[in-house]
């Protein structure tokens, strides 16, 4: 599995108000999406951690991920996207 995450793109970034979490909503080299929750701490020299909760979940479309995403991490709720758009 890690190999196969390496090639995961990145298309949001969305960190939480402390910067201690982080939401990325990837799409996959097969074409399908999904998100993965990190997590930065001291002790990691601030590198930021996956956390392996939600990296099975496959969606067909960016929104369908982004949409579970925000019905898993409650803090998503009120955090906007970077265009300012909330992601309700």
């Amino acid at each position: 599995m890690r190999s196969e995450r390496r090639d995961w793109q990145a298309l949001e970034s969305l960190e939480d108000d402390n910067g201690t979490f982080c939401v990325d909503i990837v799409q996959r080299p097969d074409g399908s999406f999904g998100f993965e929750l990190f997590r930065r701490d001291a002790e990691d020299q601030g590198r930021w951690t996956i956390l392996n909760l939600y990296a099975a979940a496959r969606f067909p479309t960016k929104d369908a991920a982004r949409a579970a995403a925000v019905r898993a991490v409650p803090w998503l709720k009120d955090k906007g996207t970077p265009a300012g758009k909330p992601l309700r």
